[in-house]
């Protein structure tokens, strides 16, 4: 169990996801009992937990971190040959999350960040650990197609070599 740090609406900080592949696949503890699992379905729904910060638990969507040791060694000691690092860079919005749903032009007022769809949250649990994971109530395989989406569109994709040469000089 995880707790919840803070969530967002927009990605403040630039974070990676590692990847078998270019599709998300998040694993259902569902399907895989005992093994690891990125999310918990109930009744083949995946929650929005991360609405509730009293009562959240984890995991409950595609691990993310930003640019820190741990993130290089995931990276380097990813099993598979089809490895590849999404990076998704802060960026400056002048578009404002009023309320859910509700966005705003303010010039006074800036977000940094990539703004994430509305059915999509970014949870940040502590550690260098980010969770992008649903706002809404929805199927694993929605999850999983609208997170691919939006790192398609908002993501730079790298292979493993391209991301260790320009992120992991170390």
């Amino acid at each position: 169990m995880s707790r919840l740090i803070s969530s967002f609406r927009f990605v403040p900080i630039q974070l990676f996801r590692v990847n078998a592949g270019k599709k998300i696949r998040l694993r259902d503890y569902a399907a895989r009992k005992g093994k690891s699992f990125d999310v918990v379905s109930e009744n083949g729904l995946i929650k929005p937990k991360a609405l509730d910060p009293s009562s959240y638990t984890a995991p409950n969507g595609a691990s993310m971190r930003p640019l820190v040791l741990r993130q290089k060694k995931l990276v380097r000691g990813f099993l598979g040959t089809n490895v590849v690092v999404y990076a998704i860079d802060e960026g400056m919005s002048s578009v404002v999350l009023v309320r859910p749903g509700v966005y705003a032009s303010d010039l006074s007022k800036t977000v940094l960040g990539t703004i994430l769809p509305e059915d999509l949250i970014l949870v940040d649990e502590g550690g260098a650990h980010y969770s992008l994971q649903p706002a809404v109530e929805m199927s694993l395989r929605d999850l999983n197609q609208k997170i691919s989406d939006f790192l398609k569109g908002h993501a730079t994709l790298y292979t493993r070599n391209e991301w260790i040469a320009k992120f992991d000089k170390s």
